[in-house]
């Protein structure tokens, strides 16, 4: 019986589409960078086969194991995903009812001179003034 040709090929595309399905879950530079090794390692294999067969290429795949079982060895491994959690936000504070230090500044000091302006000329006139 006869292989209907890239018979192989896609033994292999299926195999790894299961496998990809599996891995699902993990992070994506992770599930890429195992995917990249599978196919590595099934080229090594197949060149290293005597002649291109559906048997030989089964062989491998079997060999590399059940999707499954390679999707639960790399979640295993996986590195730990960071989880990004917003900060909480800061409690609003009421508005202060005592002026600020500046503000206090800001009116006494005009206010004083005001002051001392008026003893000033009030003292002034008084001298000035003839008695």
């Amino acid at each position: 019986m006869t292989e209907p040709t890239g018979f192989p090929d896609r033994l292999v595309e299926e195999y790894l589409g299961e496998v990809a399905r599996a891995c699902a879950g993990l992070p994506a530079l992770h599930r890429m960078e195992l995917m990249a090794d599978l196919r590595e390692h099934i080229a090594v294999a197949r060149a290293e086969l005597p002649a291109q067969s559906e048997a030989g290429v089964r062989a491998i795949l079997h060999h590399l194991g059940a999707p499954a079982a390679i999707a639960a060895e790399a979640r295993a491994s996986a590195p730990p995903v960071a989880v990004a959690v917003a900060p909480r936000p800061m409690p609003m504070r009421a508005p202060s009812r005592t002026p600020t230090p500046v503000i206090a500044l800001a009116v006494l000091i005009p206010a004083t001179a005001v002051i001392v302006l008026m003893l000033v000329l009030g003292a002034l006139f008084a001298l000035w003034s003839p008695n």
